[in-house]
């Protein structure tokens, strides 16, 4: 062991450390949360259409869009922090 290579040597101490197992599960997390934002893709495109659809009916009847533009950038912001 003291003359094993040092990438030898990390090999061992990780799977002895039960690092290896929380890697496999790092990279199955990553796999799901990957999915997950596509499926969340066509969500996200659909309120901000919604909004923007929103948008223009209000400026058409009352002038006013400033609630609506927060509402909007509200939405945005949300989905851009991923909650």
């Amino acid at each position: 062991m003291a003359t094993a290579p040092d990438s030898q040597r990390l090999k061992l101490l990780r799977e002895v450390a039960g690092t290896k197992v929380y890697d496999e599960r790092k990279e199955e997390t990553k796999a799901i949360l990957k999915e997950t934002g596509a499926a969340r893709l066509p969500t996200s495109t659909f309120t901000y259409y919604y909004y923007y659809l929103r948008l223009e009916l209000t400026a058409d009847y009352t002038g006013s869009v400033f609630s609506l533009y927060l509402e909007l950038l509200h939405c945005w912001l949300r989905d851009a922090s991923g909650v």
